[in-house]
């Protein structure tokens, strides 16, 4: 008995060197639907590399977002073998450079607007879902420097993305060496100061609490 030829899943029709623009967009977006399909296809994923096929793909700025998405969404659904293969050093090189170079990307409304805010959106995702990425983000003070720059930058970014990067301080941060470093604590004040946007405010004022409260001394939180 004959048994059925399946085809090849798309990332194995990729090859090592630079992609024309035509085949990234047969191929990208096919591969980008797989980790949203079934535990079927991301096995697939998973046999042929599929982590580093999404990070990869992360490298082209246009399909940056949707690879994003896909591993986080993967990431949720096999924690155990994806985060591992996330958090190896040139892999978490590899994301974190995208990330930053994501962060670079110009908020000037229209559609560079709309991917800057989904760059926000796809990191806050990502950091909420592993608390081993969400402490490495945490340490490098080139991605936290990134993270700070945009929000001082008054104008340059939308409500939804300063929402996003406000959550995401608060999610990775964790030292209080951090938050002076990088003046976190005085940004976060202004911020709190801004009555035009009031959740964003109240967003700064909550975060500026928290850090009191968890580097105040042992003393005063028992006299609470």
């Amino acid at each position: 008995m004959l048994l059925p030829v399946h085809p090849p899943p798309p990332l194995m029709l990729l090859p090592l060197h630079p992609l024309s623009h035509t085949l990234c967009t047969f191929s990208f977006p096919l591969i980008c639907d797989m980790a949203y399909t079934s535990s079927v296809t991301r096995e697939e994923l998973w046999r042929y590399d599929g982590v580093l096929c999404y990070l990869n793909i992360m490298k082209y700025p246009q399909w940056r977002i949707s690879a994003l998405n896909a591993v986080t969404v993967w990431l949720a659904n096999d924690m155990e073998r994806v985060e591992p293969v996330l958090t190896l050093p040139n892999n978490v090189e590899i994301l974190i450079k995208c990330c930053v170079e994501g962060l670079e990307t110009k908020d000037e409304g229209g559609e560079a607007g709309e991917s800057f805010d989904q760059i926000c959106q796809a990191l806050l995702r990502l950091s909420v879902k592993s608390e081993r990425l969400s402490m490495i983000f945490g340490r490098d003070t080139i991605f936290i420097s990134h993270l700070v720059s945009r929000l001082d930058t008054g104008g340059g970014c939308s409500p939804v993305s300063k929402m996003c990067l406000l959550k995401l301080l608060g999610k990775i941060v964790v030292n209080r060496s951090t938050y002076t470093e990088h003046g976190i604590f005085p940004l976060l004040a202004r911020l709190a100061k801004d009555e035009t946007q009031i959740l964003i405010s109240e967003l700064s004022s909550s975060l500026m609490k928290k850090i009191a409260y968890t580097y105040q001394s042992p003393l005063k939180k028992r006299g609470r």
